[in-house]
C-alpha cells in the first residue's frame, strides 16, 4: 500500500494556506500578484517535495555509510533529534544569510523580495534555482553533521509551515505579538526583512526561531507598517512569470 502520509501532509498544507487566505487584512492587491505568485506555486509543489527528497537521501546515505558527526558521539537518541535539528535550523539561517551577500545567490533570491506586497502567497515566490542551493547545501549539513533522516523530515515540515505564517497578512493582538517573536519569527518581524532598502533587507533571516537573528546580531524590532518590495525593481519584473525567471539572468 502507499504512504498516505504524503498526500496528507500536503492537504494539511494546503488547509493551513487557505485558512491563512481567508483570514489575511484586506486591501492586498491579489489580482495582479496572484497570478504570478501561484504560477510559481505549481513549481514550489514540485520543489516542495524535491527539496526534502534531495536532503533525505543525503541523510538516508550518510546513515547508512555510518557518517556524521553526531554517529561519532555517545549521545542518547533524543539528544541527538534534538541537536540535529538544531544544526538543520541554524544551517538554514546561515544559507538565508548567504543568499542575501554572495551576489548569484542574491540574484537567485531577490525574485522572492520582488514582490510589491506579503501575503501567503508570497511564501511560493521563489525561482526554481533556489532549489537547487537549499538541496546542496542543506544536503551537505545533514550528511556532515550526521542529521537522522526522521530529523530531515520533522524540520522541513516545520519550517514549511512557519515559512506560510510568516508571510501571511496577519496582524497579532500586540500583546500576543511580544511574546510569541521571543521565540517566533510573527508576520510582523518577517514583514521587516521584507523592507525596500538596506540595511532592513539584511535583516531578521529566521524562518521559525528568532533566536538566530538574536545570536548573531541581525535582529530588528518593527515600528509598524512600512513599505515591502525593492524599490529598485522595475514594476514589469515584479509580476510577469517570465521576466522572473529570467531575472537572475539579467
Amino acid at each position: 500500500m502507499d504512504d498516505p502520509l504524503p498526500a496528507m501532509a500536503l492537504v494539511a498544507y494546503a488547509l493551513v494556506f487557505g485558512a491563512l487566505a481567508l483570514v489575511e487584512q484586506p486591501g492586498i492587491n491579489r489580482s495582479r500578484r496572484w497570478p504570478t505568485n501561484l504560477a510559481l506555486t505549481l513549481g514550489f509543489v514540485a520543489i516542495s517535495a524535491v527539496q526534502p527528497i534531495g536532503v533525505l537521501l543525503a541523510a538516508e546515505w550518510a546513515e547508512a555509510s555510518g557518517f556524521g558527526l553526531l554517529r561519532a558521539l555517545p549521545l542518547p537518541q533524543p539528544v541527538v533529534w534534538l541537536i540535529g535539528w538544531a544544526v538543520m535550523s541554524l544551517s538554514s539561517y546561515w544559507l538565508h544569510v548567504a543568499l542575501h551577500r554572495v551576489g548569484f545567490l542574491w540574484r537567485i533570491h531577490r525574485v522572492h523580495h520582488t514582490d510589491s506586497a506579503v501575503d501567503v502567497s508570497t511564501a511560493h515566490r521563489f525561482h526554481p534555482l533556489e532549489a537547487v542551493v537549499v538541496i546542496g547545501w542543506l544536503g551537505a549539513t545533514a550528511a556532515l553533521a550526521g542529521v537522522p533522516p526522521g530529523v530531515v523530515l520533522v524540520f522541513f515540515a516545520l519550517e514549511a509551515l512557519a515559512n506560510l505564517c510568516s508571510h501571511a497578512a496577519v496582524r497579532l493582538p500586540p500583546g500576543v505579538e511580544r511574546v510569541v517573536r521571543r521565540v517566533l519569527i510573527t508576520p510582523d518581524l518577517h514583514r521587516v526583512h521584507h523592507a525596500p532598502t538596506l540595511p532592513l533587507t539584511d535583516r531578521n533571516f529566521g524562518t521559525t526561531l528568532v533566536w538566530w537573528d538574536r545570536l548573531f546580531g541581525t535582529l530588528v524590532l518593527p515600528s509598524g507598517p512600512g513599505p515591502v518590495g525593492l524599490d529598485r525593481t522595475d514594476p514589469a519584473d515584479a509580476h510577469r512569470l517570465g521576466r522572473l525567471l529570467i531575472l537572475p539572468f539579467r
